[in-house]
């Protein structure tokens, strides 16, 4: 999952849900610092599709309810 989160040929949103898919499963991982940087820099985008996408991941890894 994060590998596809890495791709840059990738859709934001792609990128996005895969990063978050990957917090999820693995928290603590060595790519949990990438996809969490990757989650916070699209909760600041202005395309509302992305950053809703981005905080809800975000939410969901904080244990919050989304």
């Amino acid at each position: 999952l994060v590998r596809l989160a890495r791709k840059v040929m990738a859709t934001r949103a792609l990128r996005v849900r895969a990063a978050g898919a990957a917090l999820v499963l693995d928290r603590e991982g060595p790519d949990a610092a990438f996809a969490r940087d990757l989650l916070t820099k699209h909760a600041r985008s202005s395309r509302p599709d992305v950053r809703g996408l981005a905080e809800e991941a975000l939410a969901r890894v904080a244990g919050e309810p989304a």
